[in-house]
């Protein structure tokens, strides 16, 4: 009896409160669907945000589950329940992005790394060219065919123009 003395009843989400959360979440939901209608943003983000939206909207509409949820956690102000889940979603995401960019990071070093070496590869094969161009050297087979100029840079490298509509691959 003395614990609950010490409590103070919760009080539903103010008017303000309400609208506030209400048009965060329309706007949220407005500025995602827009991003995807542009390709700013891929559909699986879209999805996670729309979700946010859609539980925010219910969260502010529906005072029962805030009120379960501070019971549960024994909060004082159903706002700070949203406030609380608020920060534990951006802590999520937060991490969920910093997995994706340890990924893309290796992935990355990977490319670079084989990058390095067909470069490394392409630079033995000028210097056998080039050999061979200049008279052959004792080593190097003399080719039954003339040998190809190869590009010293990407630069020097034609690039066919496809005709008719690029397809856009996300």
């Amino acid at each position: 009896m003395l614990l609950l003395e010490f409590f103070t009843p919760i009080d539903p989400l103010k008017t303000p409160q309400l609208v506030l959360a209400l048009v965060v979440a329309f706007s949220m939901l407005a500025i995602v669907l827009e991003l995807v209608r542009r390709q700013k943003l891929r559909e699986e983000y879209a999805f996670l945000w729309i979700c946010t939206a859609l539980v925010l909207t219910t969260l502010a509409l529906s005072t029962s589950i805030l009120t379960w949820l501070s019971d549960l956690l024994e909060a004082q102000s159903l706002v700070s329940i949203l406030y609380f889940g608020a920060l534990v979603f951006l802590m999520l995401v937060a991490l969920q992005f910093s997995v994706r960019l340890t990924k893309l990071t290796f992935r990355g070093k990977t490319v670079n790394q084989r990058i390095a070496l067909l470069e490394a590869e392409i630079e033995e094969l000028r210097d056998l060219v080039d050999d061979l161009k200049a008279g052959g050297s004792k080593d190097a087979k003399k080719p039954t065919e003339t040998p190809l100029e190869i590009p010293r840079s990407a630069t020097e490298i034609e690039v066919p123009k496809k005709k008719g509509p690029r397809n856009k691959v996300s």
